[in-house]
Parts: structure tokens; C-alpha cells; sequence
């Protein structure tokens, strides 16, 4: 499943960091299965969406909330309302994009989703090399 979140989010002009640091906010979320489809409790999807957010995706894809392309889409287009989606996919920093997510998100600690971060931004490196020199503080 991480593979295809990190193709998804390739082609969507999310670079290295950018991709640790929301595969890291997934994991914190629903573990490591990545599982689009995990319910708990109110809270659903990749993304665990609840309350006004969950009926958004809701409303938006209906019974087709679960397929992942949907949910990826749904949480761009969040981000970008937000003004969030640029900073994230901008910055060269793994520390910076997590930060950024973790402040979009809220939940869990920044540290928890910077350390599932690292650790996907290692085995992105270690895969597929980036272009340029990323920063990885």
C-alpha cells in the first residue's frame, strides 16, 4: 500500500519529503497496513476523517470512500483549501513537511509522525534516490 500512496502522491507534485511525512501520518493513524478502509469508531479512512470532515468525504465519493485514490484526492484538496498543500510540497525538509502535516492533522504528536516519517523517508531513499539533495533534518 505504501507504494501506491507514494506513486499517487509522485504524480500529484508531492516530492520525497513531502511523501515521508504524509505516509508517516497514515501509519501514525491506522498503522502500518495503510488499510484506506480502517474504521474506528467515528473515524474512517487512511486519513482516520471524523466528524465535519468525515461527512465531506462522505458526501463527496458516498459509498466509494474507501478506494484510495478517492481519499488521497479528498485530503489534497483539503490541504490545498487550507493553504497547506504548497508549503508541504515545497519544502526540501523531511522535518518541515511532518511538522506541516502533523499541524494540519493534530492527533497524535508531531514526534510520533516525524519518527513513522523518518523511517518511510529512509526506505524512499534507499528505493528510489532523489534527484537532488534533500535535507534530512
Amino acid at each position: 500500500m505504501a507504494y501506491l500512496i507514494y506513486t499517487w502522491l509522485s504524480a500529484h507534485g508531492c516530492h520525497h519529503p513531502c511523501v515521508a511525512a504524509l505516509l508517516g501520518n497514515a501509519h501514525a493513524e491506522v498503522g502500518e497496513t495503510l488499510n484506506p478502509c480502517t474504521v474506528d469508531g467515528a473515524f474512517i479512512g487512511l486519513f482516520q476523517w471524523g466528524y465535519e470532515r468525515k461527512t465531506a468525504l462522505l458526501n463527496k465519493y458516498g459509498k466509494q470512500w474507501c478506494k484510495l485514490e478517492h481519499q488521497l484526492s479528498f485530503m489534497v484538496s483539503e490541504m490545498q483549501a487550507r493553504g497547506v498543500w504548497v508549503k508541504l510540497t515545497t519544502t526540501k525538509s523531511l522535518q518541515t513537511a511532518a511538522a506541516i502535516v502533523a499541524d494540519f492533522e493534530g492527533g497524535k504528536g508531531p514526534e510520533v509522525r516525524y519518527h513513522f516519517a523518518l523511517s518511510y523517508s529512509q526506505q524512499i531513499k534507499r528505493f528510489h534516490p532523489p534527484a537532488i539533495q534533500w535535507s534530512w533534518k
